[in-house]
């Protein structure tokens, strides 16, 4: 099970960041510019366990909505995303028509009651899971912790930060991160065409020097070379690798905006061993 939970995990990133990178890639490069008010939002929160064969299973979650007063374009397209994502980010790994069929929701339901019904149905898969692994013998914790945070709220955009932790048993949890950013006048979903009209090979440059950064950062060991930035990531074939011309693939996650620039972040053991946390560079 956890290695069919960890393949939708990674189907679900790249889907996002491809997706993302398609589907905004043609859009014409801009950033933000339209002044538009704050957008409110209320804070709901969920948590709850469930304990059978001296384990416990954990469920949390918390989520800025948009008020439902608030019909402007930018709350509407959030509260889209929000309705499409919950369910993955409740720690649902079943087909989401399929669980949609079976919650059989109303067309038209409360936030926090939606949050609650995906909260609750993700708290039960890890019921099934203590069920599982204490019929292998072994009995083990299962968290499963995630916020969704308004983090900027600027003059022309809407800056939402996720932060997704599960663990499942094994020597350590993993954690998703990444940010969206949404368009205040539109409501637009931005994310690689805050870019779109940078070369991707210079992209890539400035990634590698704003890695080393990122490593060197609260470490002993100051990374300045190509070859000794290698050394602290999972590069393919490292010893065939020139340092000099070797670049970084760009994020499967898609950028997001921040007011201290363009946010680009590896997940975890996408770039870098687990002990590296997310590589995260900002331009």
């Amino acid at each position: 099970m956890k290695k069919q939970y960890w393949i939708y995990i990674v189907l679900f990133l790249v889907g996002l960041g491809v997706g993302l990178y398609f589907g905004l890639r043609s859009s014409v490069n801009r950033q933000p510019s339209t002044v538009c008010g704050p957008m409110e939002v209320r804070h709901i929160v969920f948590a709850d366990s469930v304990s059978m064969f001296d384990a416990t299973a954990y469920q949390r979650m918390e989520v800025d909505f948009p008020q439902a007063s608030d019909t402007s374009a930018v709350a509407r397209a959030v509260r889209a995303w929000l309705y499409e994502d919950i369910p993955f980010l409740a720690g649902i790994i079943d087909d989401p028509e399929e669980v949609a069929l079976r919650l059989d929701l109303p067309s038209t339901i409360d936030d926090s009651a939606y949050v609650e019904a995906y909260a609750r149905y993700g708290l039960d898969t890890q019921r099934s899971l203590l069920e599982v692994e204490a019929g292998e013998g072994w009995t083990v914790n299962v968290e499963h912790d995630c916020s969704v945070t308004k983090a900027y709220d600027e003059e022309s955009y809407v800056t939402y930060l996720v932060n997704r932790y599960s663990y499942e048993g094994g020597a350590h949890g993993g954690t998703i991160v990444y940010g969206v950013t949404f368009d205040k006048p539109t409501g637009e979903r931005m994310g690689w065409n805050l870019v779109a009209d940078r070369d991707t090979v210079a992209l890539a440059r400035q990634i590698k020097e704003g890695l080393k950064a990122y490593l060197s950062e609260g470490s002993d060991e100051v990374i300045s070379s190509d070859e000794d930035l290698l050394e602290h990531l999972l590069v393919w074939c490292e010893d065939s690798v020139d340092a000099a011309t070797w670049l970084p693939q760009l994020p499967a996650t898609a950028p997001w905006q921040t007011p201290e620039g363009i946010v680009f972040l590896y997940q975890q053991y996408e770039i870098a061993p687990y002990a590296a946390g997310h590589p995260t560079v900002v331009l």
